[in-house]
């Protein structure tokens, strides 16, 4: 099994490919939204969570994990009163990211390598956290260091994969912990349950406001859509309204599981 994947740096190109990669990443997104499926759909739900929270501008908000900043560009424009720090382990990342952000004139994003534990900033009202617990050994303690950044009554916002997965047959399915990383590259854990990721919310020193299970078999049904023409970038392109209208539907119906879990936890003091 792989080691703590805090520390366990994907591999990444040189950096003037990455950039390149990452500014035909920004067109494409200013021109038809995110391409990638399992993106897309967790941006329409990204809102909602705010729209939950009542996450209001002026706000300090860190990005626990920014990759390539789709979040944390998306939450800087949207929020453009807002100060948004991007904190990311891959320093290649760090320098693209800044030098794309300062290209486009986002002056209220940062990016910095690092992890919460190492990091000297606090005092943020919101820190988000979107598939990264799966891949820490330690999950208790990374979400202490989180919570230990947020001011007394800050908000952290935790996405994570559901332990199960119900396929568009209706079967759920899982693989063992110590497989986990066969299935997804970097994974610990297949996932949680929500009650798994409460016990961790709370052993981190949070109180938990709601757990949320979001993209039922409306979602499976679209994964299986894109992954069938994701090789082809026009028919990619193409099915985008077809996977929104699916996510339209999975969000106006109560789905009996959901193969994501959103956590919405408080600093109290």
């Amino acid at each position: 099994m792989p080691v703590d994947a805090r520390y366990e740096l994907t591999r990444t190109p040189p950096e003037p490919a990455l950039y390149r990669k990452i500014k035909i990443k920004r067109l494409v997104y200013k021109t038809v939204g995110e391409p990638y499926i399992g993106r897309r759909v967790k941006l329409r739900y990204f809102k909602q969570m705010h729209d939950r929270i009542g996450v209001r501008d002026r706000w300090r908000i860190m990005d626990a994990g920014s990759g390539d900043g789709v979040f944390a560009f998306y939450m800087a424009k949207r929020f453009p009163g807002s100060s948004v720090t991007g904190l990311e382990l891959n320093a290649s990342e760090v320098r693209v990211c800044n030098r794309i952000a300062a290209e486009e004139g986002v002056h209220n994003l940062q990016f910095h390598e690092g992890i919460p534990e190492t990091y000297t900033g606090e005092g943020f009202d919101l820190i988000y956290c979107l598939d990264v617990l799966e891949h820490i050994k330690d999950d208790v303690s990374a979400v202490r260091a989180m919570r230990d950044k947020l001011k007394p009554g800050g908000v952290l916002l935790a996405h994570v994969p559901n332990r199960y997965f119900l396929d568009t047959d209706g079967r759920l399915k899982t693989v063992a912990d110590e497989d986990a990383w066969r299935v997804n590259p970097g994974h610990v854990r297949n996932g949680y349950m929500p009650a798994e990721l409460r016990t961790v919310l709370e052993a981190g020193g949070l109180t938990v406001d709601s757990l949320v299970e979001t993209q039922g078999q409306p979602i499976a049904r679209a994964h299986r859509i894109y992954h069938a023409v994701e090789r082809w970038l026009p028919l990619r392109i193409a099915i985008l309204p077809a996977i929104d209208l699916l996510t339209w539907l999975d969000r106006r119906r109560k789905n009996p599981h959901g193969n994501t879990v959103w956590g919405i936890a408080r600093r109290l003091a």
